[in-house]
């Protein structure tokens, strides 16, 4: 609505030139045109609303940041990259494919980007974002299957070891420390990780979390175990192609 403020009417506004003094629900504006455009961009892609997101780029003095969005059932990659420097930029970024995967662009903000990119050595795809601007690419096809479950291995854990676990404080109050449970998964395939826990002797095992990408871990809070017990950790890997 029009502000009674008038020192705030000699703010520069985004993306206009009307000033406070006036209504500024304009469905006109480029920021609610852009918004549009993302909520049906979101709302057609599963995989850009819930897919798990790995990380793929950042740093390196290109002013990219990337990362893949991909949704457990359907298993096709998206890359999305940001540039944040006031000039285009480029990378390689890592993918799920083999060299001769097709990526297509779905959106291009800030300015123009290729339209079909498609994958080189190691399944590798350069992508050039324009300045301050972002892509999305979706891959025409799903990831390649596995053959077979990859090894699995716990990180920062080993049998027999004992944690004595302390207590954090926040605010004044005593919080139990969390014990972080690290997995380490062969290869650089899509994979899901579970971890569960039980009190050694017992039978049934209790689920702790599930991690979409790495590094694989969760964080327990083991201050609902007895004083000095001792418990059983798993962690389980799905390829998400049976094995």
């Amino acid at each position: 609505m029009p502000s009674a403020v008038t020192s705030y009417s000699n703010y520069d506004l985004i993306g206009t030139d009307a000033t406070t003094a006036a209504d500024n629900f304009d469905q006109t504006h480029p920021l609610y045109q852009s918004l549009t455009d993302y909520a049906a961009l979101r709302a057609a892609h599963k995989a850009l609303r819930s897919g798990a997101q790995i990380h793929r780029s950042s740093g390196g003095g290109n002013g990219i940041y990337a990362f893949s969005r991909i949704d457990r059932d359907e298993q096709i990659e998206y890359i999305v990259a940001f540039n944040n420097r006031a000039d285009a930029a480029t990378t390689n970024i890592p993918t799920f494919y083999k060299p001769g995967a097709q990526f297509d662009l779905l959106h291009a903000g800030g300015g123009q980007a290729k339209t079909r990119l498609t994958t080189a050595a190691g399944g590798a795809l350069a992508i050039d974002v324009p300045p301050l601007g972002f892509v999305i690419y979706k891959a025409k096809t799903a990831v390649p299957p596995s053959t077979a479950a990859p090894a699995i291995s716990f990180a920062n854990l080993t049998d027999g070891q004992e944690i004595t676990l302390g207590t954090q404080n926040i605010d004044g109050n005593a919080v139990p420390e969390r014990l972080e449970i690290q997995a380490d998964v062969a290869g650089v395939g899509y994979a899901e990780v579970t971890f569960a826990v039980r009190e050694t002797g017992t039978t049934t095992y209790t689920l702790i979390g599930v991690d979409d990408n790495p590094p694989y871990r969760v964080f327990y809070d083991a201050s609902v175990a007895p004083a000095g017990a001792s418990l059983d950790l798993i962690a389980v890997v799905n390829d998400l192609n049976d094995h």
